[in-house]
């Protein structure tokens, strides 16, 4: 009996041994958690059409204008996206909102588990949308402390546009509401802090496009998270002067500003948020575009950077030459306690024609890492005959208008001489079939489209910009992977199938800024891999 008790215990110890064993050897955290199935390819009809990249990345078309996606064949993914979200369903499925500027809409995007485009539809049309839509912000419990997931989204027609927040998960053309607590402008984008940045608070950033009057940088502060319409709002102002002046404003210096407060918001009238501004003394900016924060920690999320876009020297608009030509991009740095107070100063100065952005065309859209500024083109619109610049002889100086839009690559803490092309794209000129689909003499309505011609000949030069580039690593579970709109403006109706309909793709009746019977014009969202973050 006791050698069989003995035996027995022998036994069990050398279970126990090959159990432990076995935990010891087990597969690493990679072998157990299940493998990714994002496979990140070409998935549209529409080529990347990217002429310059920096080494390493690559380029593909996630969708576009022309395609047929399987689940909602009738959809037409519309023109000008710019502002875009993207969010992982439980499912394993996500979904891709976005803006399109001058549909005065937003589509949603199902992707599959492996990030194909399958269905399609439009969360907002023109009449809901009621003005041109440009960047925006999805903000998330798991960021910003919201109950759930919401799409704020700007109007940008004019001083009199305000802001919108949907429901990326909600029924089409029902969550659509006005955040009125953020008043009169027209917004670029209003861009939510992380909900650790400034605790209990709500404080959100918005960029002021004002393309006649110049525009201001608003900031708005909600007591508790996720508080969108009881905070307060407030514009920058130096705190060691009175002057409004942009270009009073130089490189190489640091400069205290404070937010001042602009009473009653949600029942002032949209004339006065102007006139209020200038009695504020508000830095008036030669149009504040794109916003984004640094990331890494609630720490870091305080030093935010903006792009400037820039208004001519001349006209009647920025003839006193008081804000920026060809585009600035800022570094804004909040106090670690108050959100109302911090330093502005410029990190790069396009109107500087030795240095380092001497070639920006009018920067917009700005996405920011951890480690980097990655700093988006818009084409200029100061060549003779322009609507910028109608009837005047503005001659350029050989430098701007020799390019593709751009976007530039910075590694924040670097020399400002590091600044780099990290990504170019532009129409084909390849005198055949591609250029006749994607830069057609003609307009569908037969009006000759009159592209820019550069001196060397290059037809359609710059005509092409930039709409939103975010980070979607995290979602893809695919570090180094971004979204990137291109707003491919020489494409008209046509393209790969000449059955798509540009110009009404919303299905909304309000016209959109472009003209929806004439004018309507294709986009494209590319995937970026292996982007230094």
């Amino acid at each position: 009996m006791k050698n069989n008790l003995l035996s027995f215990s022998l036994a069990l110890l050398a279970l126990a041994a090959t159990l432990t064993a076995g935990c010891s050897e087990s597969p690493n955290k990679a072998e157990q958690t299940p493998k990714s199935t994002v496979e990140l390819k070409q998935y549209s009809v529409t080529p990347t059409f990217v002429t310059e990249i920096a080494s390493g990345v690559e380029a593909y078309t996630l969708i576009s204008s022309d395609d047929v996606l399987p689940e909602s064949p009738n959809f037409v993914f519309g023109g000008m996206a710019d502002g875009a979200g993207l969010l992982k369903n439980p499912d394993g499925t996500f979904t891709f909102v976005c803006n399109h500027e001058d549909n005065f809409a937003v589509s949603r995007i199902t992707l599959d588990k492996t990030f194909k485009p399958v269905k399609g539809e439009y969360l907002m049309t023109s009449n809901d949308g009621l003005y041109r839509l440009c960047s925006a912000t999805m903000v998330t419990p798991e960021v910003h402390g919201v109950p759930s997931p919401r799409f704020i989204t700007c109007g940008e027609s004019g001083w009199d546009s305000q802001t919108h927040i949907v429901d990326p998960y909600g029924a089409p053309s029902a969550t659509d509401r006005i955040l009125t607590n953020f008043g009169y402008w027209s917004a670029e984008n209003a861009v939510t802090l992380p909900k650790g940045t400034y605790p209990n608070k709500t404080v959100t950033i918005i960029g002021d496009d004002d393309f006649a009057n110049g525009g201001e940088l608003v900031l708005y502060v909600g007591e508790g998270t996720g508080n969108f319409d009881n905070g307060k709002l407030y514009v920058a102002k130096r705190r060691d002067s009175n002057s409004r002046r942009e270009r009073d404003i130089v490189q190489n210096r640091v400069y205290p500003i404070e937010f001042v407060e602009i009473t009653n918001p949600k029942t002032r009238p949209a004339a006065e948020f102007n006139a209020e501004a200038a009695r504020l003394n508000a830095i008036l900016f030669g149009r504040v575009e794109d916003i984004d924060y640094r990331k890494g920690s609630d720490a870091a999320a305080r030093e935010l950077y903006f792009c400037v876009t820039g208004q001519a020297w001349a006209g009647n608009r920025n003839a006193d030459s008081s804000r920026t030509m060809y585009g600035r991009v800022y570094r804004l740095m909040l106090d670690a306690q108050n959100p109302l107070l911090g330093t502005l100063e410029v990190i790069f100065d396009g109107d500087d024609q030795t240095g380092p952005a001497r070639q920006f065309m009018n920067v917009d859209n700005i996405c920011v890492t951890e480690n980097y500024v990655y700093i988006q083109e818009d084409p200029n619109r100061y060549r003779a005959g322009s609507g910028e610049l109608q009837g005047v002889n503005f001659v350029f100086d050989g430098v701007r208008q020799n390019h593709d839009c751009r976007i530039y690559q910075w590694k924040i803490g670097s020399p400002r001489s590091t600044l780099r092309t990290f990504l170019e794209v532009g129409p084909p000129r390849d005198n055949g079939e591609l250029q006749r689909k994607y830069m057609p003499e003609r307009n569908p309505d037969g009006s000759a489209t009159g592209w820019f011609v550069s001196p060397d000949g290059r037809r359609g030069i710059g005509e092409w910009e930039y709409g939103a580039m975010i980070d979607v690593s995290n979602e893809t579970g695919r570090p180094g992977t971004f979204l990137v709109c291109v707003q491919s403006h020489t494409w008209r109706q046509g393209g790969v199938n000449p059955g798509r309909d540009f110009r009404n793709p919303d299905g909304g009746t309000l016209p959109a800024a472009q003209g929806p019977t004439n004018r309507g014009e294709g986009s494209y969202v590319l995937i970026l891999t292996n982007v230094p973050r």
